[in-house]
């Protein structure tokens, strides 16, 4: 699909002045919404985030734990009414924010952009604080527990449209665009870094996701990467201004700023090690690089947040993050992972990446793709092999 065939709508979301306007723009159509005062506030907003990182909790996902193979259909009649489940699960937390959202003012909005994009059109979350998922919005009313309900998955937004969600410049920041020349002035070159501790979890499971990125590594990245695993070195590497990567990859544990949790963002890259946002200079990136912090709940910023990962990283000159906003299984995120970062050797742009993969684990009952949060350009592509 060509640009030119493409409808975009852009919604900007100013919670800090508690305003909302949304453009939408295509071949055949052009709307533009008036500046929208909406009835919300910021620790409301935080409360309401942290609510929605427990759609799917520990329990609720540890059926991924065991799965041969943690991205294909299920093999067995629990495991796939343990899919369905947590589809429903999802359908009905997107209905009830789709639901609350309109209440607080975006009624008009999310039934313009509803009605008038299309399977495969773009939209674009603009914000000053803060982050929803709102690929599991969902427009029609529902509950996993009503006896008589039909659920469409075509119908939530993270299937139907593509998305991406770009943080506001502060102040202080001034303007900001994408490095994308930074981006595409050499080769390509991916920074797997891993929290090896992990593979403890899962000495006796057949799926192992330290050795399965060893693997991915030593088949596909050997030449064009690297792959570290100690701490000091990962360490090292980001905050090194000769760092040449165009990913940096980290599969680490996560948290995320909340009310309930009010000690900071953190990514835990060995057993007691971590980092927090603090912890990143400002020292910019030479090659504009794609972060994708494949950890749990690592993109869901909290609005009460005056620092996050997202930002820092942006001020070393990021291109943007790729996070979760739920806590993801392990094995999943090892294999979702290795899925997106082949589809951009592949010169697939990232959004289409993400939303070609969320598409179809949905249409094998899994929602978890629906959580992997794109916060920089849809379009961004790795860089073109050289004859």
């Amino acid at each position: 699909m060509s640009n030119g065939d493409v409808t975009t709508a852009t919604l900007h979301l100013h919670l800090k002045t508690k305003t909302v306007s949304c453009q939408i723009s295509g071949p055949e159509v052009y709307w533009e919404s008036a500046l929208t005062p909406i009835d919300i506030d910021l620790a409301g907003m935080s409360g309401k985030i942290d609510q929605l990182k427990k759609i799917l909790n520990s329990e609720q996902t540890a059926i991924w734990a065991g799965l041969r193979d943690p991205l294909a259909e299920p093999s067995n009649q629990t495991t796939t009414e343990e899919f369905a489940n947590a589809v429903e699960r999802v359908v009905t937390e997107g209905a009830t924010l789709y639901r609350q959202l309109s209440e607080l003012g975006f009624r008009k909005i999310l039934e313009k952009i509803d009605s008038t994009l299309k399977e495969g059109d773009r939209l674009s979350i603009h914000t000053d604080s803060a982050f929803l998922p709102w690929e599991i919005l969902y427009p029609y009313e529902y509950n996993k527990d009503w006896k008589n309900k039909k659920l469409q998955r075509e119908a939530l937004w993270g299937y139907k449209f593509m998305t991406n969600h770009i943080l506001l410049p502060t102040a202080d920041e001034g303007g900001w665009e994408a490095p994308i020349a930074e981006h595409l002035s050499g080769p390509v070159f991916v920074s797997l870094n891993l929290n090896k501790t992990i593979e403890e979890a899962f000495e006796s499971r057949e799926f192992k996701p330290i050795e399965f990125h060893h693997q991915f590594f030593q088949s596909s990245l050997t030449n064009r990467g690297q792959l570290l695993e100690d701490p000091e070195q990962i360490k090292d590497l980001l905050l090194a201004p000769d760092n040449k990567s165009t990913i940096i990859y980290l599969y680490c544990h996560g948290q995320s700023t909340s009310l309930v949790d009010p000690t900071g963002d953190e990514l835990q890259l060995a057993s007691g090690i971590s980092i927090t946002p603090e912890f990143l200079d400002t020292t910019k990136y030479p090659r504009g690089p794609i972060v994708i912090l494949n950890s749990c709940s690592s993109a869901a910023t909290s609005p009460l947040s005056f620092s996050s990962f997202h930002k820092r990283f942006r001020t070393k000159r990021a291109m943007g993050i790729i996070g979760t906003t739920i806590q993801i299984p392990a094995t999943f995120a090892a294999a979702f992972g290795k899925k997106l970062i082949e589809a951009y050797l592949e010169g697939v742009p990232v959004g289409a990446a993400i939303y070609a993969l969320r598409r179809e684990l949905l249409m094998r009952n899994n929602p978890l793709g629906l959580f992997y949060s794109l916060q920089c350009p849809l379009y961004i592509t790795a860089p073109p092999v050289k004859e």
